[in-house]
């Protein structure tokens, strides 16, 4: 037999869609545009492991938000020389 597991109920959902574009909901309210945009990111960097990662990717996260800049990350197929 199962037990049923004690459900609880989420009253905070943050979605990240784009540049300056979010949709969040907290406690029966429902934010969205540029201000769900900063609340997903406060959300994020409060629950970062370790008080020394906080200022490091706010700092990296501004300074790609200002110079567009994103790292090209791609998987290419190994080839033997």
């Amino acid at each position: 037999m199962w037990k049923k597991s004690k459900c609880r109920s989420d009253t905070q959902h943050s979605v990240y869609i784009g540049r300056n574009a979010a949709v969040a909901r907290i406690g029966g309210r429902i934010f969205t545009g540029f201000i769900a945009w900063l609340l997903w990111l406060a959300v994020h960097i409060a629950f970062l492991v370790g008080f020394r990662n906080h200022p490091g990717v706010l700092l990296n996260w501004d300074w790609n938000y200002i110079f567009y800049e994103r790292a090209v990350r791609l998987i290419l197929p190994y080839e033997k020389l």
